[in-house]
């Protein structure tokens, strides 16, 4: 613990005051260890004061256009005002916005990557087709440049990181694994009081295979536990009309100790990304959270998640493009619960031991102490 506390911001146009990773794990570990931490976010429900993380809010914008050109304007005005010795940010529309702190604040500041974002809008809809590969291009080039004059660059996996290497001579890695105290309280589950049922938690989309998962099960026994809000409410009145659609069950958006309830009463957890570029190299943190919660895992045989999943015997790896090995895993895992306990057994052992943010949270407390003392 540090005696004088040192004030610091993180700030994001895009994620909401309690994003996990921002709020649960980075600002709150910060916090604990005796900074004086401020958020900035653009959610529109006003300032507050949550977990000794100080709140502030810069309100919202009615559309995506004004969002991303006025925001951050709002945003570094904001910011800069808090006269903070790190400025920390989690979005690609901030970039310019950590360039202008760097010049006009006496600071440190990082660029936190959440995704590969180059790989992450080719796939973006809202995009035109026609100049997308010229905007990812022209973003590379952007984000290179002004990562270069950042002080610290953060990605989430090492996947990332190879994307990006170059990018600023100090890149670090802070895995989004859970946090271990939300899962203290599953304890082994007796499987004979377990529902014949699988899960998702998340952003209910297309590119999640969230229709794949629904024809699945279409003439399997078993209930379909569906948790999340809809990336685009039309989605939902297309999966409304597929014949499995009779054996879901919709959560809407759950809070952290409802989503753990989910996991703790399925058998298995769904997270069918499909092969999309972004995809290819990101980690899903549902997946660390399914296996937290001791459920067997069904995912994609992306050689990421082979590399965790299959080699450790902790679930499933699948092609979700091909349907039949998709119904073919499910029926497996749900007609043998006892081979699911074992799995979940498997995962819930390494994520105590291994993937969990406890060993992340020393890892960013390093990377605040190197920045304060260089």
């Amino acid at each position: 613990m540090m005696s004088d506390k040192i004030k610091i911001c993180h700030f994001s146009t895009v994620h909401p005051r309690t994003d996990v990773r921002i709020f649960y794990k980075e600002c709150i570990s910060l916090a604990k260890n005796g900074y004086d931490v401020h958020l900035v976010v653009a959610d529109g429900k006003g300032n507050d004061i949550i977990k000794s993380v100080k709140i502030h809010d810069i309100g919202t914008m009615p559309n995506r256009f004004l969002r991303i050109v006025i925001n951050p304007i709002r945003m570094f005005f904001q910011v800069l005002s808090l006269h903070c010795k790190i400025y920390h940010f989690h979005d690609p529309e901030l970039l310019l916005i950590g360039l202008l702190l760097k010049i006009f604040a006496s600071a440190k500041v990082v660029y936190d990557a959440h995704e590969c974002y180059s790989e992450f809008f080719l796939q973006k809809e809202y995009i035109p087709n026609s100049i997308r590969k010229v905007f990812v291009h022209g973003f590379k080039q952007f984000e290179r440049f002004i990562g270069k004059q950042l002080d610290e660059v953060i990605t989430t996996t090492e996947f990332q990181a190879e994307k990006i290497i170059g990018i600023n001579r100090n890149l670090d890695l802070i895995s989004n694994y859970p946090l271990p105290e939300e899962w203290e309280s599953i304890q082994k589950e007796n499987y004979s009081k377990k529902e014949k049922a699988i899960c998702y938690i998340g952003s209910i989309s297309e590119e999640r295979g969230i229709t794949q998962v629904i024809k699945a099960i279409e003439n399997i026994d078993c209930t379909f536990h569906l948790a999340g809000t809809y990336a685009y409410p039309q989605y939902r009145d297309k999966l409304i009309h597929l014949p499995g659609w009779k054996k879901v069950i919709e959560h809407g958006f759950v809070n952290r100790q409802q989503a753990a309830d989910i996991i703790a009463r399925s058998l298995v957890g769904v997270v069918l990304l499909l092969p999309k570029p972004n995809h290819l190299i990101s980690h899903s943190t549902k997946i660390f959270e399914y296996m937290a919660g001791g459920i067997a895992c069904l995912v994609p045989n992306f050689p990421m998640w082979k590399e965790i999943v299959e080699k450790n015997a902790c679930g499933i790896c699948v092609d979700t493009t091909d349907l039949t090995e998709i119904i073919n895993a499910l029926q497996y895992l749900l007609e043998n619960p006892q081979i699911c306990m074992e799995m979940g057994k498997i995962g819930r052992q390494l994520v105590l031991e291994k993937y969990n943010w406890n060993t992340q949270e020393n890892a960013l407390l390093s990377i605040y102490r190197r920045l304060l003392t260089s």
